[in-house]
């Protein structure tokens, strides 16, 4: 696929414990779509998708590792049939180390996993998909937690940005 991976994120890297919703309509399966999640940077997040050969799959991204190595490892893959005319509700539920991917309210997977605890979300396309419905949920101690770390790393910065000149 040429090594280059458009997507789209929204949220902040403080995000740890957190629901994605998106409905999408996948018109082809030539590659990989599909929705990603604690997303630090372009070298590093998951992604649940749609795979080509019908599957459904749950990886990670870890940088590159090489020329022409690009860092792809698959944490859970299984065989998921779609209809280009339809459309699917792809959810991910994050909570601490838990990532439990469903599609239309079934789970696909349920694994473990501690390699990124927190970061943006986001929409992953390299073949024709449409994308709707986007939606990112968490619970109020979860809201809550996150505004306690937001507000102490911008006081961090504040710090250090004082001890700067101007």
């Amino acid at each position: 696929s040429g090594f280059t991976y458009p997507v789209l994120c929204y949220g902040n890297i403080l995000w740890k414990d957190y629901n994605l919703d998106v409905t999408l309509t996948p018109y082809d399966r030539s590659d990989l779509n599909g929705i990603i999640f604690r997303y630090s940077d372009g070298r590093h997040y998951y992604l649940f998708g749609l795979d080509n050969d019908e599957k459904a799959t749950l990886r990670y991204r870890d940088g590159e590792k090489g020329f022409r190595e690009d860092g792809w490892h698959i944490l859970a893959s299984g065989k998921y049939s779609t209809d280009p005319a339809r459309s699917y509700k792809l959810r991910v539920e994050v909570k601490g180390t838990n990532i439990h991917c469903l599609i239309d309210g079934q789970t696909i997977f349920n694994v473990e996993d501690n390699r990124y605890p927190g970061g943006k979300a986001g929409l992953f396309a390299t073949c024709p998909v449409a994308f709707h419905e986007v939606r990112v949920t968490a619970s109020l101690r979860s809201k809550e937690d996150y505004m306690f770390e937001k507000k102490a790393h911008e006081a961090e910065l504040t710090e250090l940005r004082s001890g700067n000149p101007t």
